[in-house]
């Protein structure tokens, strides 16, 4: 029945660094990620057919440098920490 237990339950030992590193590296992903999907996006509105019909494209294009920028330093202070 004690194996059984153990089985179904099995214990994982994470210290608090180990965790705080996981946590850090999904943000690290998903942050990487949503870069990526962005400038994607920003470059088929640059470059694309959605050129000649977005009447803000300098506007969208200023909004994801300074969100990159401002994403950058917000992982550059957390990783200070």
């Amino acid at each position: 029945m004690a194996m059984l237990v153990t089985l179904l339950k099995p214990h994982i030992d994470i210290s608090f660094p180990q965790y705080f590193l996981a946590v850090l590296v999904s943000i690290q992903l998903s942050v990487f990620i949503l870069v990526n999907a962005m400038a994607l996006w920003v470059d088929q509105l640059l470059h694309g057919v959605v050129r000649g019909l977005s009447a803000h494209t300098d506007v969208y294009a200023a909004t994801f440098i300074t969100t990159t920028l401002v994403g950058h330093h917000q992982i550059l202070l957390l990783c200070r920490r």
